[in-house]
C-alpha cells in the first residue's frame, strides 16, 4: 500500500508498551510511516522509524526534530509513575507540550485514563463530563495534558481517550493477579460485589484508529473507552479458573493471622492457598457500583468493544 493517504506520518510515544505493541504493527500494515520514540532502539519494530530518546529528560525533543519536523498524527501514550514527580510529569505531560510546540502537528491523540475521575471515586455512572479529581500525581499530569490540548484545539484536532483498566492475557494487570492468586485467595469485605471496569488492548487500539479518522465532533473531544463492567469477584474468579487455582485447597479465614511469611510459603508448597484481606483502598474501591459510560464514543466513532474477558482468558 503506497497511496498518499496511507503514507501519512504517525509519531508515537509509548509505542513499545502494552497498547503500542499492538498499535504499531497495525499502523504499519495499513501503510502508515510510523515513527516510535523509545529509550531502547532494540524494542522498536524493524519497519518503524526509531527515535531514540528519553522523554523524561530535558532537551529530548532535539533528538526527535533531527528525524522529523512535521507529522500527520501524534499519538501520546507514554506515562510514568516511577515516583519522581518531575520526571513522571515530563513523561506524561511536559514531553507532550514540547512535542506539540516543536513540530508541525495536524492531529493529536492522547491516551488518558478513567483514573482522572479519582483514585477512589464515589459510586455512580461516569461520563466524559463528570468532574475530574487530581488526587494523585498521575491524575494531575493526565488532567494537565487534557486541559493543554483543549486550549490548543484551534491549532489542530485533538482527541483524548480515557480507557478503563486495560488488559490482555500477557498484561501486567493479569500477571499481577496471576502471581497473587497462586498462593492466596481474597477475603472480601462485602463479597466482592462491586464493579470492575476493563477494556482489552485490541479494543483500545480500535478506538485510537477510529479517533485518527474521526469526522464528527468538535476540534477537541474526550471519549471514555470501557469494554465491559463486571463484578470484581467475577474478575478474580475468572483468573483463578484460567490458571487452574480453584483446584488448590483453601485454608479457612480464621487461620489468616498465621498465614504470613515462611508459613505461607510452606502452605503453598503443600498445595494450599491462604486467605488474604484486600488492602483497604482496593476493598473500598471494588465494593462500589462504578460504571463508565461509552455512549459518546459509540455515537461519534461507531466504536464497540469486541473482546470479552471470557474469550480473552479462555
Amino acid at each position: 500500500m503506497s497511496d498518499a493517504r496511507e503514507r501519512k506520518k504517525v509519531l508515537i510515544s509509548g509505542g513499545t508498551g502494552l497498547v503500542g505493541s499492538v498499535l504499531v504493527p497495525r499502523l504499519l500494515a495499513k501503510g502508515y510511516q510510523v515513527l516510535v520514540i523509545s529509550r531502547r532502539k532494540e524494542r522498536i519494530p524493524r519497519d518503524a522509524v526509531p527515535i531514540v530518546a528519553d522523554i523524561s529528560d530535558r532537551g529530548w525533543i532535539a533528538k526527535c526534530t533531527d528525524v522529523v519536523k512535521d507529522v500527520d498524527h501524534l499519538i501520546w501514550m507514554a506515562y510514568s509513575i516511577a515516583g519522581d514527580p518531575e520526571k513522571d510529569g515530563r513523561a506524561t505531560f511536559s514531553g507532550l507540550v514540547e512535542a506539540v510546540h516543536a513540530l508541525q502537528v495536524r492531529d493529536v491523540i492522547f491516551l488518558g485514563s478513567t483514573g482522572v475521575y479519582g483514585q477512589n471515586p464515589a459510586a455512580g455512572l461516569y461520563s466524559e463530563g463528570s468532574k475530574k479529581v487530581a488526587d494523585t500525581n498521575y491524575a494531575k499530569d493526565k488532567i494537565s495534558a487534557v486541559e493543554f490540548l483543549r486550549d490548543q484545539s484551534a491549532r489542530f484536532r485533538a482527541t483524548v481517550l480515557h480507557p478503563s483498566c486495560i488488559y490482555s492475557a500477557d498484561s501486567r494487570r493479569v500477571e499481577y493477579y496471576r502471581k497473587l492468586l497462586a498462593s492466596v485467595y481474597l477475603v472480601y469485605r462485602n463479597d466482592g460485589s462491586g464493579t470492575y471496569n476493563i477494556v482489552h488492548t485490541e479494543d483500545v487500539v480500535d478506538a485510537i484508529l477510529g479517533a485518527m479518522s474521526r469526522e464528527t465532533g468538535a476540534a477537541f473531544e474526550e471519549y471514555i473507552v470501557n469494554g465491559e463492567t463486571l463484578r470484581f469477584r467475577d474478575w478474580i474468579r475468572h483468573i483463578e479458573q484460567w490458571c487452574g487455582y480453584e483446584d488448590k485447597k483453601m485454608l479457612p479465614p480464621y487461620l489468616q493471622p498465621v498465614c504470613r511469611g515462611p508459613v505461607r510459603q510452606i502452605l503453598s508448597r503443600w498445595g494450599y492457598r491462604s486467605p488474604a484481606k484486600m488492602p483497604a483502598l482496593k476493598a473500598s474501591l471494588f465494593e462500589k457500583e462504578i460504571v463508565f459510560s461509552t455512549e459518546k464514543i459509540k455515537n461519534h466513532l461507531g466504536w464497540y468493544p469486541k473482546k470479552k474477558l471470557a474469550e480473552s482468558l479462555p
